[in-house]
């Protein structure tokens, strides 16, 4: 039981994808998020702006937590207005994989706010 007192678990890794152009604001979620979270866990944050990588990426990892910034994801030029319908089609196909975290925000501030 004396060695039992010393035993130092491993952190559980907390695995969270960021969709995100505005490097501002991916900084701010990732200082934010450590003291959002009550458990003694690792973060891992991986990101990108481009929404096509990032179902890529979606579909490929294991991912806690998927935060989306909807207004701030690149998508091809040549689909105006379907960048935040593809976002939104996302957003409900990773919440049809099962107990899968989303946040999803959007927003628009103009620069005399």
């Amino acid at each position: 039981m004396k060695g039992l007192r010393n035993l130092v678990l491993p952190l559980k890794e907390f695995n969270i994808l960021i969709g995100n152009s505005e490097i501002s604001v991916t900084k701010v979620i990732t200082l934010l998020t450590p003291h959002l979270i009550r458990d003694e866990v690792k973060l891992s944050f991986t990101d990108t702006g481009d929404l096509a990588e990032f179902i890529t990426l979606s579909e490929a990892g294991s991912y806690d937590l998927f935060i989306l910034i909807l207004n701030n994801l690149r998508w091809p030029e040549n689909h105006p207005g379907a960048r935040i319908f593809k976002a939104i089609e996302t957003i409900e196909q990773i919440r049809s994989r099962g107990n899968t975290r989303v946040i999803a925000i959007s927003g628009y501030c103009s620069y005399t706010c």
